[in-house]
């Protein structure tokens, strides 16, 4: 059966004419559907408004303090004490008494060299010393050659005095001139012998008291508390003087150097407060240390500016060499009242908060700000005070007046 071109071409715009009116009808369907969804929700809000249903928010309240801006660096720890130990006299290594990782205190005896021959130069020095004091115990200053001044000493001295004090000599002459006359008395008076003997006892004594120190070298002591690591040196061994023995660090009070951008180092200073992290040690949280110096350079290559942080080593666990990421106090703007930033919204080109009254009704407050930082921002003008609570999430869209529940 063969149907005409003209009957098909009529059938398929039968067709499309039905197909057309479905979908004309299914929209007109899905409107109205729509629009009554709608009404309810509105419906829904409004009885909800109405019957004093409160919106579940968080809220936060407005305080009055100081607020500080930070900055982050990055750096890496240090021991801040720590040395080679080293030996300052030669001779053979007696005894070690410690070994690598030992903990001592300051005071404590690390090695000690073989004494026996700087305790004969003592012995030396000491017999000298007694030889210097019985000669110059023994001396009659009065045995002396005569005076060999025409004018004793203390004649001439006071015409200086008396022409000093008439502006007959200036004060550089005057200086010069008593000089002269005290030296020339030294040279030929009887004072001679007096300054023989007491230089020969003061030679004696300086030669005792340095065998006495060669001595108390032989003990090598712990400068600082401290761990011990890299012992290099064997009992028995012979040294040469400045040899580096062991090297001592200071575990417990630790270092970091900073690198700060030059930008933002201008209000780093001394005595700033210090939060730091450990990426290696994440368990441990923040860590409290405190700005111990600012460098007076800029490093040229990286525009950055060093800052040495200084802080106690929680447990012991942090060991030099790790990384640290820190966070300074920089600017600190006394007695600021604040919000948190989140409590800040844009309305008609100006910033609103959302207080709590009595009645747990937000209120539109109209608010101006001033400076800020990762957290929190200043209020400068606006009808909040201390203590007021106001509202940091599920506010973005909230109308004025609106019943909300804090969500503790």
């Amino acid at each position: 059966m063969k149907f005409s071109r003209e009957f098909l071409a009529v059938s398929l715009l039968v067709i499309a004419a039905a197909f057309l009116v479905w979908m004309v009808k299914r929209g007109v369907a899905f409107a109205a559907t729509h629009e009554e969804a709608s009404s309810e929700t509105q419906a829904d809000e409004k009885r909800n408004e109405s019957s004093g249903t409160a919106i579940l928010v968080e809220a936060a309240a407005v305080q009055r303090g100081d607020l500080i801006q930070r900055v982050s660096a990055q750096g890496r720890v240090h021991g801040y004490q720590q040395l080679d130990l080293k030996n300052e006299v030669g001779g053979r290594l007696l005894k070690l008494h410690v070994h690598d990782g030992q903990v001592v205190k300051q005071g404590d005896l690390i090695a000690e060299i073989d004494d026996r021959e700087y305790a004969l130069a003592l012995s030396e020095a000491s017999a000298a010393m007694l030889a210097a004091k019985a000669e110059y115990l023994t001396y009659d200053p009065n045995s002396g050659p005569p005076e060999q001044s025409e004018r004793p000493l203390s004649d001439q001295l006071a015409e200086l005095e008396r022409k000093r004090e008439q502006g007959e000599l200036s004060q550089e002459a005057y200086r010069q001139q008593k000089f002269m006359l005290e030296l020339e008395d030294l040279k030929t008076g009887s004072r001679r012998e007096d300054v023989i003997a007491a230089r020969t006892l003061k030679q004696a004594k300086t030669a005792e008291q340095r065998a006495q120190l060669n001595l108390e070298k032989c003990r090598i002591i712990a400068p600082f508390d401290g761990t011990v690591f890299n012992v290099e040196v064997t009992e028995g061994q012979f040294l040469g003087a400045q040899t580096v023995l062991v090297k001592l660090v200071n575990l417990n009070d630790l270092a970091i150097k900073a690198k700060i951008l030059e930008s933002e180092v201008g209000a780093v200073e001394p005595g700033r407060s210090v939060e730091i992290n450990f990426a290696a040690l994440p368990e441990l949280g923040a860590v409290a240390g405190k700005v111990d110096a600012v460098s007076p350079y800029v490093n040229v290559e990286d525009k950055t500016v060093d800052a040495v942080i200084r802080f106690t080593n929680p447990g012991g666990v942090v060991k030099p060499g790790m990384f640290a990421d820190v966070i300074i106090d920089s600017r600190v703007y006394k007695d600021r009242l604040m919000v948190p930033k989140t409590a800040i919204l844009p309305r008609d080109n100006r910033l609103v908060v959302f207080k709590i009254n009595e009645q747990s009704r937000a209120q539109w407050i109209y608010v101006k700000t001033g400076v800020d930082n990762d957290s929190v921002v200043e209020i400068t003008e606006g009808e909040l005070e201390e203590g007021d609570m106001v509202l940091t999430n599920n506010h973005f869209t909230m109308g004025h007046d609106t019943l909300v529940k804090v969500d503790q």
